[in-house]
């Protein structure tokens, strides 16, 4: 086994060598990549290298956040073609009010509006910077309240063909009250100790794996923050505001403890355009892209695009 291992660590290095993590990454996770933008300042950098974030407040008008909440009402209306996910299942959209944890899947497939908010100016230069090209967003989604979700690192449940070439977005549609289930996070845990499925995979596969395996991991996380002494922070986000984290963040939703309270946010997780999720080998329809405008593209492993 130990063997095995070595020599996998050995061909991973030698496939992405110069990252800090034997999984590659983006550009900012080279090891020199300090040197690599002294010609070219960029003001969220260092937050990002040495944080895992960068919070861009004002990021969208509020009009623009109230045409998504419009789209998103008009997506939970019985007979839409919505879709939501709760406790890793999926349904069609019925008369329900959506659930602290539930998800309403790839909003931005029906939604011109969202389609607008998730690539807005600000988030469209960002990902150009950090992708150094071309931008896909690949799984978007709606909230309508708290995902009361484990303190996690997306690379366990988001798949890439690179593991670490992706980002996630979070906007907030309305103020965030404190006690509303507000997304926490470690700043610094996106360079933790890695945990590997199997001995050898970033990504959790529950057949393969077991649910004892992804709580080990869960159990890492915690170890590892408070290991390094790291300290949660809470986004407490005005509306319009826009938070991009690494893919290895540790990062999730707190409690709700304000009784009736909503925190409608819409997250969305970007690749590099010549990445693609793991989803598209799965049919036609997953391996179609759509171009909202040049280079700022789209893709949804369960819908077409209206």
């Amino acid at each position: 086994m130990w063997l095995q291992r070595w020599q996998l660590k050995r061909d991973l290095e030698r496939l992405r060598p110069g990252f800090v993590s034997r999984f590659g990454g983006l550009w900012p996770d080279r090891k020199n990549s300090s040197s690599l933008n002294q010609n070219r300042p960029l003001p969220w950098l260092q937050s990002w290298r040495e944080q895992g974030f960068v919070c861009f407040p004002n990021a969208v008008s509020h009009a623009d956040c109230d045409d998504v909440l419009q789209d998103m009402s008009s997506m939970l209306r019985p007979g839409s073609p919505g879709l939501i996910e709760r406790g890793g299942i999926t349904f069609e959209v019925g008369s329900q009010e959506l659930q602290p944890g539930d998800k309403l899947l790839d909003l931005y497939a029906h939604s011109p509006a969202a389609r607008k908010a998730t690539f807005s100016a600000t988030a469209a230069t960002f990902l150009t910077e950090l992708f150094e090209g071309d931008a896909l967003a690949f799984q978007g989604l709606s909230f309508n309240q708290g995902s009361v979700q484990d303190l996690h690192q997306d690379t366990a449940y988001v798949v890439v063909n690179s593991p670490l070439e992706f980002v996630a977005s979070w906007l907030a549609l309305e103020d965030v009250k404190r006690g509303s289930g507000e997304l926490r996070y470690m700043p610094g845990s996106h360079r933790i100790e890695e945990f590997l499925f199997d001995g050898k995979r970033r990504s959790w596969n529950r057949k393969k794996d077991g649910d004892a395996s992804h709580q080990q991991f869960l159990n890492h996380l915690v170890m590892q923050c408070e290991r390094k002494g790291l300290r949660e922070e809470r986004f407490l986000a005005r509306k319009g505001d826009l938070f991009f984290w690494h893919a290895e963040l540790v990062h999730g939703g707190s409690p709700i403890t304000l009784a009736n309270s909503t925190r409608k946010s819409l997250v969305t997780h970007f690749c590099p355009a010549r990445c693609f999720p793991y989803y598209a080998g799965y049919s036609p329809r997953a391996k179609q892209r759509f171009e909202h405008q040049p280079g700022r593209w789209f893709s949804s492993k369960w819908h077409s695009f209206a």
